[in-house]
């Protein structure tokens, strides 16, 4: 399949098994949004991490709400006492746990969890149109609080 790549990348460096698989999208030359584009990544990170890496729905999960977590949720969960990036889930498909990761994703996008970065500009809303070439470099890049600071 040829189609768009979007690379997902943290800041600072995560360790690589942390890391969301690079995943192509079939949305070349036709007009998309911002919550598109995010939508259909997210679902595509999660049938990749499955299917290439054979990964459990629980722990595919986990790395998909830690890509997405926001600030507000560390505080809430920081006031319990612990900051927890999964929650012990039912085996086998996500199903309705995929809906979920992409609201938490759009959710995180609106708070400044991440940044998404087309052809080197900055994508501002969700509500943002888009018509992507063939040879559009994207990347979803989460900016992680330093310890301290």
């Amino acid at each position: 399949m040829s189609g768009i790549e979007v690379v997902t990348r943290a800041l600072p460096l995560v360790a690589p098994q942390e890391l969301l698989p690079v995943v192509v999208l079939d949305l070349s030359g036709r007009k998309t949004t911002v919550a598109d584009l995010i939508q259909q990544t997210v679902e595509e990170q999660v049938r990749e991490l499955q299917r290439k890496q054979a990964m459990k729905s629980e722990e595919a999960y986990r790395i998909i709400e830690r890509q997405y977590l926001t600030s507000s949720d560390i505080a809430a969960q920081a006031s319990e006492g612990i900051i927890s990036l999964s929650r012990k889930r039912q085996e086998g498909p996500l199903r309705g746990e995929v809906a979920d990761a992409v609201r938490h994703a759009w959710r995180a996008f609106e708070q400044r969890a991440y940044l998404v970065i087309i052809a080197g500009k900055i994508a501002r809303s969700l509500e943002e149109e888009l018509i992507l070439r063939p040879d559009s470099k994207i990347t979803f890049l989460r900016l992680v609080p330093l310890v301290g600071g």
